[in-house]
């Protein structure tokens, strides 16, 4: 499933620096950027992936197979910069529910 989060957005959560997921919960970026291999790991264990990318105005949740398709897709993208993921579209990051 992908599903826009643009307007998704609840006011609540961005005033505590979350983003709204498709689920309607927040979620929280932990402190420090994935490698592609951890990112690896945890699509391949049917994770969701959020993608945003500033620069194409793509801001989505993807889930299921289409998680993995999309993550072969871009993950060309992201290069390691420092042992951290680093990319043209803010990287990599790590979200939690809370």
């Amino acid at each position: 499933m992908r599903v826009d989060l643009g307007d998704r957005q609840r006011t609540e959560h961005q005033d505590q620096g979350k983003i709204t997921g498709a689920d309607g919960q927040g979620y929280a970026r932990r402190g420090t950027k994935a490698k592609r291999s951890v990112a690896d790991g945890l699509v391949a264990g049917g994770a969701p992936l959020v993608l945003d990318m500033y620069s194409r105005g793509q801001f989505e949740w993807v889930d299921g197979d289409e998680a993995i398709h999309t993550w072969a897709n871009v993950r060309p993208y992201v290069k390691h910069h420092h042992d951290h993921v680093s990319t043209r579209c803010r990287g990599v990051h790590l979200f939690q529910m809370g």
